[in-house]
C-alpha cells in the first residue's frame, strides 16, 4: 500500500520545539539523562524535512527507562509504538 509522505519547508520554531521537549524529557528521566539530542533532517537548518521532530538520547541505567515510560509517551501514540518494538 503507498504511503503519504509530507515534506515542509524549514520552520525555524523547529530548534525550539526541540528544547521545550528536551527540558519535559530531562525533568522526568532527572539525573538518568545522561545526553540528549535532536536528530534527523529537523535539526537541519534550512533543509525541508517530514515535520517530525526526532530526539535521541542516553541514559546512565537504561533499564530504568521503563519506569518512565508512561510519562514520556503521554499524548504521544507513535512514541509508545517505537518504544514497544
Amino acid at each position: 500500500m503507498p504511503q503519504h509522505i509530507t515534506v515542509t519547508d524549514y520552520n525555524p520554531a523547529w530548534p525550539d520545539l526541540f528544547e521545550e521537549e528536551a527540558k519535559r524529557i530531562r525533568k522526568i528521566l532527572s539525573n538518568n539523562c545522561k545526553a540528549l539530542y535532536h536528530i534527523g533532517s529537523t535539526a537541519v537548518p534550512g533543509l525541508a524535512a517530514k515535520p517530525i521532530l526526532r530526539l535521541k538520547w542516553w541514559n546512565w541505567s537504561p533499564e530504568k527507562i521503563f519506569d518512565n515510560m508512561d510519562v514520556l509517551c503521554s499524548g504521544n501514540p507513535e512514541g509508545i509504538k517505537q518504544f514497544q518494538k
